[in-house]
């Protein structure tokens, strides 16, 4: 077929009739343009359809090319704008960790913020170094602490963030939910322990008047500082609930990650010396050596010649004209006394129970002779706990007075001590 036999039904740039041409060269430009116009009409479809969720938003249909490309670039400049926004936005927990110390159930919580993490989400890309340095304050005004104690795995926690709120605002930064709230997790059980396993509890003296002593022995530098107490330190008896206390509370030990029953414990005073009740408490051995001892203690105290007992025994000066050379003989104990503290004398001071030993003994010198009689006192007498009766009898020659009138020995250290002393004569 030639180019004349063509079906003017097919589009051609060119015809044989120039009218007839000149028409098709005209309908294929407006369909060009129709279709190019349906396409715009699409395009802003979608940017209505993403529009409408704007309250201000208000659709007016393009009626030219020039109104869909303003359209487009007022799409672009609301997804820039959205865009700062979200990038604005800051969410606190995104740059705080939350870690725990203690026992569960006793646990602190300590809060820690990325500062420097923090800092490279305001900035950006920034080069602004002005931006930059207030960036930089804001992100170190930021901190964030737990208020909570004793805190368990599971629990909420709320975390208190705190910020320069002037310096946000000026930046255009939003905090998002400043506090916020998390659950507690991975606190460690805690090491459970007898705390008094390591806390030595000695009593020593003598009971009544016996004291405490409470020592920490625990090795670990946390546990080796506590401090324990008794609630008796003195005048303990024997047999007595002595209660010993940790100053130091379960929580505070348990924020330490230790975990215990009991903060106190109760020991009973046992393994003391007791005071001698009786005479029945007294070993006759015992009283024999001393007895040994005075009679002893008279003679070299007699022979000694740097001072003389005749002189020391009546108090006559006339002895100290006379010869030093003394001599003691007829040494005879008159009686041994047991002096015991009565009950409503607790309160006055001295010696809870004496022995006095009363002898007599003939002094003489060169000229002359007297009878002499001494007292020698010793104090506090008791039984260890295995039994054994003891008393301290050492240092004799400081232990005794003498004097030529029996009644005044007898007076000074029996009779005197009537009113706060129950006294049994032994021997």
């Amino acid at each position: 077929m030639s180019k004349q036999q063509m079906s003017k039904n097919e589009p051609v740039d060119k015809t044989v009739d120039l009218k007839l041409g000149k028409w098709r060269e005209k309908s294929i430009a407006m369909e060009e343009e129709r279709k190019k116009e349906e396409e715009e009409r699409r395009q802003q479809g979608k940017f209505k359809c993403f529009m409408q969720d704007f309250p201000c938003w208000v659709h007016k249909e393009p009626k030219t090319a020039a109104g869909a490309a303003i359209g487009v670039l007022v799409l672009v400049i609301l997804l820039v704008s959205l865009i700062c926004a979200v990038a604005s936005k800051v969410k606190p927990e995104d740059y705080i960790t939350v870690s725990y110390t203690g026992a569960d159930g006793y646990a602190v919580a300590e809060c820690s913020v990325d500062t420097e993490k923090l800092y490279r989400r305001l900035a950006g890309k920034t080069k602004d170094a002005d931006k930059q340095s207030r960036y930089r304050s804001l992100a170190e005004s930021v901190s964030a602490a737990v208020h909570q104690m004793n805190i368990a795995n599971g629990q909420k926690v709320k975390i208190e963030v705190l910020f320069d709120k002037e310096l946000a605002k000026e930046l255009g930064v939003k905090i998002k939910a400043k506090d916020y709230t998390v659950r507690a997790k991975g606190i460690d059980a805690g090491t459970k322990i007898d705390l008094f396993s390591n806390v030595e509890v000695t009593f020593a003296g003598i009971s009544p008047d016996a004291y405490a002593l409470v020592t920490n022995k625990w090795g670990d530098e946390y546990l080796g500082s506590l401090i324990f107490t008794a609630d008796m330190t003195e005048n303990i008896q024997k047999g007595d609930a002595v209660t010993i206390r940790c100053e130091t509370g379960k929580e505070e030990l348990g924020r330490h990650g230790y975990i215990t029953d009991t903060l106190e414990v109760t020991v009973r005073a046992e393994g003391l010396s007791e005071y001698v009740q009786t005479p029945v408490d007294i070993d006759n051995a015992v009283l024999s050596e001393m007895q040994g001892q005075i009679e002893d203690t008279i003679s070299a105290q007699t022979e000694n010649t740097t001072f003389r007992m005749l002189y020391k025994a009546t108090g006559k000066t006339s002895y100290l004209r006379s010869s030093n050379i003394e001599e003691a003989s007829d040494i005879e104990c008159l009686g041994i006394y047991f002096l015991k503290k009565k009950e409503t004398a607790d309160t006055v001071a001295g010696p809870d129970n004496y022995l006095y030993f009363l002898y007599q003994a003939v002094i003489e010198n060169d000229d002359n002779e007297e009878d002499v009689y001494f007292a020698f006192a010793y104090s506090d007498g008791y039984v260890t706990s295995q039994g054994i009766f003891d008393i301290v009898h050492d240092e004799n020659e400081k232990r005794y007075s003498c004097s030529d009138d029996y009644d005044r020995i007898y007076e000074e250290a029996i009779e005197q001590n009537e009113t706060q002393y129950r006294i049994e004569q032994i021997q």
